[in-house]
């Protein structure tokens, strides 16, 4: 599907979900008349003032307070969408519920670029459109027209790909411009995307060593932080000004975690989970995503030869090699994890059978499942049984044998199978795995603490075969030192 389809696609789309909207365009509002007011009122400020000069900064608000609009987002990032309409005469309200309208158009167009320059294939960019357009996480910031217009964020991908395998400069203007102006829409956007980013240029580094471009690329993202400088010293002088300041237990209470990916709006009427959610931050549930892993999944050889296409055919034999060791390391470690875990959960749930501990079944379906979390989880599968026990059965008996059948079995399975079946599948000692267990848990909590091992996996086989990255196949692979040197 050509580009102008997939628009006219978009923009049916979008107009069909916001039907109700569309016939009410200058005295509807979105969702509540909280923040969708604030943030029409800060569009139509925008369109008033010249960006960043005294006027701009002291608007009316919170009178006699001075710098008033720096206790908010500027929305300059939106501004050259609402600024000409209000200019040609239409009202601060037609003004933001056309640009609400027009947010998932942006969002999938610029979506499409970016799969359609990663794959060169219609029809995977199409799917990367819709997934980016109409994600369940939407319904849950239908407050937030900042929070809902992510488009910058491809484009600046985008131009950054385009720039590291063209070296046209032109690239890094589009890449400055994207960054300074996707922080411009939302400051949240500023810090997450900067990991994306960051990602990205690793990525870049280690697969080409080109330093220029490495320099160029830092430089062109450098500009675009001191475009936004003006606003970042505004939020700080007013923030020390009023001694503003978050908590870190606020900010772990408003941080999601692995179980918001089970949580989505109960506003979503398509999507298979409707849940009450208090906190917009907390959704997470990825909707679509699910279906496009399951596309990657059985299309992962083509994946593959994509990859090796982004990091060059001079280095297909080693590229090919790195992801074909990666790849059955993981997957030997995950089938004998599996089959141990599976045995784990078996026996849990006969043993608490024959000793009459209800819900038998569902706590050995419990010790199988949480037993894929490193360390804390068998801890965590026993302590529901055993304090049922508590309950249930008289005296320190029974639940001292449900608890003496978790240590015995998670013994036998540490000390003799685990042993046996693992071997060298992982190919991480185990010094090496406690480490790169707490760094990744450190890193990103809970997800982290599960994804610890085939993360660790992959950088073992990283460091094996990208030359300056060895010391970590010495400092934590399964060899040992005299047969690596």
């Amino acid at each position: 599907m050509s580009w102008p389809w997939v628009a006219l696609l978009l923009v049916v789309l979008s107009v069909a979900m916001h039907a109700s909207l569309v016939v009410r365009l200058s005295t509807g509002v979105p969702a509540d008349l909280g923040d969708p007011l604030l943030n029409m009122w800060i569009l139509w400020w925008n369109a008033q003032q010249i960006p960043f000069t005294d006027a701009y900064w002291n608007a009316p608000a919170f009178a006699p307070m001075p710098r008033a609009l720096g206790l908010s987002e500027t929305l300059l990032g939106l501004t050259w969408f609402t600024t000409p309409m209000q200019w040609l005469g239409a009202s601060p309200v037609t003004a933001y519920n056309l640009l609400y309208i027009a947010e998932p158009v942006l969002n999938g167009l610029s979506a499409y670029w970016l799969c359609l320059v990663l794959t060169a294939r219609r029809d995977a960019a199409l799917i990367g459109a819709l997934a980016m357009a109409f994600a369940p996480y939407h319904a849950t910031q239908i407050s937030h027209i900042q929070t809902e217009g992510l488009f910058f964020m491809p484009i600046a991908l985008v131009a950054l790909h385009r720039y590291w395998t063209t070296g046209n400069w032109r690239w890094l203007i589009l890449l400055t411009a994207a960054t300074a102006l996707n922080a411009l829409v939302c400051g949240y956007f500023l810090l997450f995307f900067s990991t994306f980013l960051g990602v990205a240029l690793l990525w870049y580094v280690l697969a080409t060593r080109d330093v220029k471009k490495l320099v160029a690329s830092l430089a062109s993202l450098a500009v675009a932080i001191l475009a936004i400088s003006p606003v970042i010293v505004m939020f700080r002088l007013v923030r020390l000004e009023h001694n503003l300041s978050r908590l870190p237990v606020e900010i772990e209470r408003n941080s999601a975690d692995v179980t918001s990916f089970a949580l989505a709006s109960h506003l979503l009427t398509v999507w298979p989970i409707h849940t009450e959610v208090h906190q917009p931050q907390l959704a997470a549930y990825p909707g679509l995503v699910i279906v496009l892993v399951i596309f990657m999944l059985i299309q992962r050889e083509d994946l593959r030869n994509r990859l090796i296409r982004l990091v060059g055919y001079g280095s297909l034999t080693v590229t090919n090699q790195a992801l074909e060791e990666a790849g059955q390391r993981i997957s030997r470690y995950l089938l004998m994890q599996t089959i141990i875990n599976s045995s784990f959960g078996l026996a849990v749930g006969f043993a608490l059978y024959l000793i009459g501990l209800p819900y038998a079944i569902l706590w050995g379906f419990l010790a199988m499942a949480l037993r894929f979390v490193p360390y804390i989880g068998p801890f965590a599968a026993a302590m529901m049984p055993s304090a049922l026990s508590l309950a249930v059965f008289e005296g320190w008996y029974w639940p001292m044998v449900v608890a003496g059948l978790f240590l015995a079995l998670e013994l036998l399975i540490n000390m003799v199978l685990e042993p046996l079946l693992y071997g060298e599948s992982a190919g991480v000692s185990g010094v090496g795995l406690v480490v790169a267990i707490a760094f990744w848990t450190w890193l990103w909590g809970p997800v982290g603490l599960v994804l610890a091992t085939p993360l660790t996996v992959c950088v073992v086989v990283l460091g094996k075969y990208v030359p300056g990255m060895d010391f970590i196949g010495v400092l934590i692979s399964d060899r040992s030192a005299r047969n690596q040197t």
